[in-house]
């Protein structure tokens, strides 16, 4: 055994990664956490079996502990590799059977470097020397090594490309923090570089693993302080490329520069096609969907798109901008409601439907309530309505202290009229005087048909005087007016009971048998004439 200061640095290394790897093991199930949990875990195997081989002094453990390295070599340009396409989102791409075939190189490394006593591929000879009094192992390589060296460095190369790529896209925010784990992983690479190259100032130490002790260094100060793999950006195209939402950008000439697959799938034209042109030539087809772009800077309406069957999109049209508030062009977002769209005219013919038969339901009613409250053969009101009508009308006539007088008509010898004419003509005589009544009354009377030939009138507002002249207008009316009937001329007579609150009454009961009281005076006395309550006659 020997303490190397050599042995010191890369246990120092070993440490750091270590410790990183660890941390990054508590974020295993964010974004890219498990690769770089394997990444750092195979350096800190590389840097710790490297220091053993030079605390050993014996050259068969020397040679054991630096086949012991590639554990860790040839596992971190894969684990870097899929670090990196996980962080940027392109995971999706490293299928279980690519990574199954970019892990056959790295598998046949590590057992060419164990079975090379047999071919002396990987390493083409040991030697072991004494350099300032420690015993140091030195090799040749051989045409494996390098090939895995190339190998190797193109799965640096890509991953670097990549991050690179992502940097220039994300937003500002995550600019700092791609741009931190780029620097960590460049500078294993750069000491790799330097010794493999014939480079290194200490031509017998490979740099690399302890390189890799500011690698985790690094990577402890994202994890940490930038919020790395808690905070993942989400690379452009992922997103725009699967977003469902059709996106167009044109430029400040409203030229087409760029366009997702859902905006291709809304307007049926291909990028190509489009990219340079502007809208106006891009979208010939689509004339509805020209006015949204055109002599707008912002806008947002629902264009129909014809076709079989129509497809309805909201389109948003908004400025592009820079930080300093330039102005680049305009962004154009359509999303696809079609569905939603027809559902809503659906519902609205269902409401146009039962606005329709909530009208038609109303109008029933209405004519119910009608039938409900008319005589069916004068037209009349009835009974029903006059219970219902006469109850406000004493109210405001007792809070208004005005009269309210009732008038009762009834035909005289109507019996006679349907003995000898037949009841056909006496339906046609009361309907007449049903259509008279309503010709003298008011807006505000009552006229309804109290029973059999006779009919009641309620007057608001008029006293028994007044309503005697009124009603002695109607029989002089009625006295005169001729009906035809089966080529025949018929006339009739009525007579009148005439009746009014307060005067002959405190309620409509009382001025109701008070009017009919009049009402037989008047028969009494030879019919045809109006006869007031009380004893006056007219």
């Amino acid at each position: 055994m020997q303490a190397h200061p050599y042995a010191v640095w890369l246990s120092l290394a070993a440490l750091a990664a270590a410790i990183a790897a660890q941390v990054a093991w508590r974020r295993r199930r964010a974004t890219a956490g498990r690769p770089l949990f394997g990444l750092l875990l195979a350096s800190a195997v590389w840097a710790a079996t490297y220091a053993l081989t030079w605390i050993n002094t014996d050259q068969a453990d020397q040679v054991f502990w630096l086949n012991a390295t590639y554990f860790g070599v040839v596992v971190i340009p894969l684990a870097l590799l899929v670090f990196t396409l996980q962080y940027t989102g392109k995971g999706g791409w490293l299928t279980r059977r690519r990574l199954t075939l970019l892990a056959i190189q790295p598998i046949l490394t590590f057992l060419v470097v164990w079975s090379n006593p047999l071919h002396h591929w990987f390493h083409a000879s040991f030697l072991q020397m004494e350099l300032g009094g420690y015993m140091v192992l030195g090799w040749t390589r051989g045409p494996w090594f390098w090939f895995n060296v190339v190998y190797s460095y193109g799965f640096l190369l890509v991953a670097f490309v990549l991050l690179v790529r992502e940097m220039a896209q994300v937003p500002p925010g995550f600019r700092s923090q791609i741009r931190m784990i780029v620097i960590a992983f460049i500078w294993p690479w750069v000491a790799s570089i330097i010794t493999q190259f014939g480079l290194n100032p200490w031509p017998e130490l490979d740099l690399t693993p302890i390189a890799f002790s500011l690698t985790g260094i690094l990577m402890l100060y994202g994890l940490y302080f930038h919020r790395l793999l808690d905070l993942v950006p989400v690379a452009r195209s992922q997103v725009l490329e699967n977003m469902q939402d059709g996106v167009l950008v044109l430029d400040l000439q409203r030229r087409v520069v760029d366009m997702n697959p859902a905006a291709m799938a809304m307007l049926g034209v291909e990028r190509q096609q489009a990219l340079g042109q502007p809208v106006e030539a891009a979208f010939v087809h689509f004339p509805e969907a020209l006015e949204i772009f055109v002599g707008k800077g912002t806008a947002q309406e629902v264009v129909c798109l014809s076709g079989n069957p129509d497809r309805y999109i909201d389109v948003r049209l908004s400025r592009l901008e820079d930080q300093a508030g330039r102005r680049l062009g305009y962004l154009v977002v359509g999303r696809d409601i079609t569905d939603a769209h027809l559902r809503e005219e659906e519902l609205r013919k269902a409401n146009q439907r039962l606005q329709g038969q909530f009208k038609e339901i109303q109008t029933l009613q209405v004519e119910l309530r009608e039938q409900a409250i008319r005589d069916p053969l004068t037209g009349l009101h009835n009974r029903r309505f006059l219970d219902e009508a006469l109850l406000p009308i004493f109210e405001t006539a007792v809070s208004n202290q005005q009269p309210v007088s009732m008038v009762m008509v009834d035909l005289d010898h109507f019996k006679n009229l349907n003995d000898e004419h037949g009841h056909h003509a006496g339906d046609l005589v009361l309907q007449q005087l049903a259509q008279l009544l309503m010709r003298f009354s008011r807006g505000g009377d009552v006229v309804c048909r109290y029973g059999g030939e006779e009919i009641l009138a309620v007057l608001p507002g008029v006293g028994a005087e007044v309503a005697a002249r009124r009603v002695e207008e109607w029989r002089a009316a009625w006295a005169g007016l001729m009906i035809e009937h089966a080529g025949q001329r018929l006339q009739n007579t009525f007579s009148a009971g005439v009746a009014a609150f307060p005067a002959h009454g405190d309620n409509s009961d009382d001025v109701l048998r008070a009017a009919d009281r009049a009402l037989y005076v008047a028969k009494d006395e030879g019919r045809n004439r109006v006869s007031v309550a009380g004893g006056e006659r007219r």
